[in-house]
Formats: structure tokens, C-alpha cells, sequence
């Protein structure tokens, strides 16, 4: 039976857990925009494991480092619930709304009970079911905005549903961490967590996207597609730049490159719906912009991984209006 005061003290970090996971997804898009999601999960684990590690020896010495028997286990909690929960969720974010990440993460109570239902064949309450289907059938509310993003551009509701997929495998990836580390629910939780961690970044590293495999045979593709040529500018206010996407680009960060400066141009690129297809960034694309002496923004134009001309170009002293053909 638990007491009073452990089950005051369970939930009181359970709470603290759920605040701290909420406000990291609107920071976390922010972060976003100047770092690429695998570099960022990355970051967050890398500087979690040292920490677990350092207090887990100051507290109970190297020797419970050693992962003792359990290193199948310590696998699918740090390859699984770690490197890939984490991975999974910012790359989700990257292409939907934070919003939408955060509600979908909240679903993982939901998602433990039906783990727990096929895995331990202990079948909830109709009550409990009742529940989760309607916290399913809100989430769903939300993140199609009442069904209204069904009446967008079709192109940008997909990449806005793969990310919002993303999030939730992400969020079940977590309870899958939550399940199996049952077994060594005996050890501390800085035991757990720093080797849980250190499992987690060893799988993030096999996961790196940069990562260069076995020579594989390849083959040059020319794109039918591709940006007009270059045409000199006529106004002395004027200027025309070209930038290539690199690896782990980012929107404010190629802006920045091409000499945009202007705030409204830069957050309606980031932000705005219409705007959608910019991202995710395909390395080595060309973007070409037309800019003010100021930095103002008055055109830009992309060839999207689907082949689309995508151009931006300004229709009023204030806000860029998308115009894509």
C-alpha cells in the first residue's frame, strides 16, 4: 500500500515533469529555427547524460555505472525511449505547429493504458475507455483545427500531418520507456536516468543522419526544375542574392544570408501557413530573393522538393503575400 506522502510526493513530480515537457515544445520550436532537431535532441541528452553520470557516481560510485545484466533492456529505454522518442518529436515539430506537438504529447497517459492493455491483457474500466477515446477524439479537434486544415492547401496539411505523425510515434516511443524500465524500477532514479541517457546517446550518434555508411553505388538525377537564370537587377535600391541550402540550415538563418532583415517578412516565412512548403530545407536547393537597400523583402523564389516554384513577393508596405505556380 502506498502512503499518503510518497503518493503526494509521486504526484507532485509527476506534475513537475508534465509543466517541464509543455514549455519545452514552444521553446523548442523556437530553437528550431536556428538549430536542426537532431542536433538539438542531441544537445539536450548529451548535457543530461554528463549530469545523471556525475551524480550518479558521486552517489554511488562507478561501480553503478555498470549496466549488470540488464543491457537488453537499457537498449530499447535509451535506443527507443530516448534517442528515439526525442529525435522523433523535434522532427515532428519542425514541420507542424507547437500546439499540436504539446496536445499530442499529452496523449502518452492514454497511450500507457493501451499499452498496458495488450501487453498485460489487464483490460481497462469502460469508464477509463470512455475517456480515452474522447481525449483521441479531442486531440484530433485540435490539430485539425476543427477540421478547418483539411481546407487549406492540401501540400502544406500533409507535411503538417506527417509532423503531428511524427510527434505521436515520438509519444509512443516514451511510454515504451516508461514500460520497460519496469524491470529495474529497484535502482535509484539517477541510476536509471544517467544510464538510461548514456544508453540513449550512444544510439543517437548510430542514428546521426550525418552519418557515412558502407559505399553504396550512386547515380547524378538532373532536375527538371530549377530556378530561371539569373537576371541583373535595374533599380539602385535594389539587390538580388542567391544562397544554397546547407546541411542543418535553417529559415532565419538562410534569410539572414540573403540579406533579409525586415521582422515581418522574416516571422511570415517562419510562421505563416502559406508558407509552409519553404520547409523542411532540402540541402543544396537554391533560394533566390530580391531584397531593399534596407533589407526589406520584396520577392522570393524556391523550387520545393516537389518541383513547385514557390515566390513570395510583396503586395502592401506591410505583410509578403505567398504566391505559388
Amino acid at each position: 500500500m502506498i502512503s499518503g506522502g510518497h503518493f503526494g510526493a509521486g504526484v507532485a513530480a509527476a506534475l513537475g515533469a508534465v509543466l517541464i515537457w509543455g514549455f519545452q515544445i514552444p521553446l523548442g520550436k523556437q530553437v528550431l529555427e536556428q538549430l536542426d532537431g537532431f542536433s538539438l535532441g542531441l544537445l539536450r541528452y548529451v548535457i543530461a547524460m554528463l549530469g545523471f553520470v556525475a551524480l550518479l557516481v558521486w552517489k554511488e560510485g562507478w561501480a553503478a555505472v555498470s549496466p549488470v545484466g540488464h543491457f537488453r533492456v537499457l537498449s530499447v529505454a535509451g535506443g527507443v525511449g530516448i534517442a528515439g522518442s526525442v529525435m522523433l518529436v523535434f522532427a515532428g515539430l519542425s514541420l507542424t505547429r507547437p500546439e499540436s506537438a504539446a496536445i499530442i504529447g499529452a496523449l502518452q497517459p492514454a497511450i500507457a493504458v493501451l499499452a498496458q492493455w495488450l501487453l498485460e491483457r489487464r483490460r481497462p474500466e469502460r469508464f477509463t475507455l470512455a475517456c480515452i477515446a474522447v481525449a483521441f477524439f479531442g486531440v484530433l479537434l485540435v490539430v485539425t483545427r476543427g477540421g478547418a486544415a483539411f481546407a487549406t492547401d492540401m501540400a502544406i496539411t500533409a507535411d503538417e500531418f506527417f509532423g503531428n505523425a511524427l510527434v505521436f510515434l515520438g509519444s509512443i516511443a516514451w511510454v515504451t520507456y516508461s514500460v520497460s524500465t519496469r524491470s529495474i524500477s529497484h535502482w535509484s532514479s539517477a541510476r536509471i536516468s544517467a544510464l538510461t541517457c548514456l544508453f540513449g546517446v550512444a544510439a543517437a550518434f548510430g542514428l546521426d543522419p550525418g552519418t557515412d555508411p558502407a559505399p553504396i553505388d550512386s547515380r547524378t538525377h538532373v532536375e527538371a526544375v530549377s530556378l530561371p537564370p539569373l537576371q541583373p537587377a535595374d533599380d539602385g535600391d535594389r539587390f538580388i542574392r542567391e544562397e544554397r541550402i546547407q546541411r542543418g540550415d535553417t529559415v532565419a538563418g538562410l534569410l539572414a544570408r540573403l540579406d533579409v532583415r525586415e521582422e515581418a517578412a522574416v516571422e511570415f516565412l517562419r510562421l505563416s501557413a502559406q508558407a509552409r512548403p519553404l520547409q523542411p530545407l532540402a540541402p543544396g536547393r537554391a533560394v533566390r530573393a530580391q531584397t531593399g537597400i534596407d533589407g526589406s523583402l520584396h520577392w522570393l523564389e524556391y523550387v520545393t522538393a516537389r518541383g513547385r516554384l514557390l515566390r513570395v513577393e510583396r503586395v502592401s508596405a506591410l505583410t509578403p503575400d505567398l504566391i505559388a505556380r
